[in-house]
């Protein structure tokens, strides 16, 4: 099945409010540079394992890298709603 979808580049910027937006840490920039981390390595989770750079890099994978983050930085390991979202974004056709 092939899904066409908005692949509008996100900004970092913009990435990372709506992180903050999901996971409620509200508009300080207390834990900025500890979120930007995350989102970092969500990203590269993300592209290792097939999600094509466009999608990783586009609004659509705004809920994955917010749940891989607050794993990341509240849990110890990733969770398994994360690998399932991965691997249904894996699976996907995109045009």
């Amino acid at each position: 099945m092939s899904i066409v979808i908005d692949k509008t580049p996100i900004t970092d910027e913009e990435l990372l409010a709506n992180v903050k937006e999901l996971l409620d840490y509200g508009e300080n920039d207390y834990d900025d540079n500890k979120l930007k981390l995350g989102i970092r390595e969500a990203k590269t989770f993300l592209l290792a394992a097939g999600i094509p750079s466009d999608i990783v890099n586009s609004a659509i994978s705004v809920g994955v890298i917010a749940y891989y983050v607050d794993d990341y930085n509240r849990r110890n390991g990733i969770s398994d709603f994360v690998i399932l979202k991965v691997a249904q974004m894996r699976a996907m056709k995109y045009e």
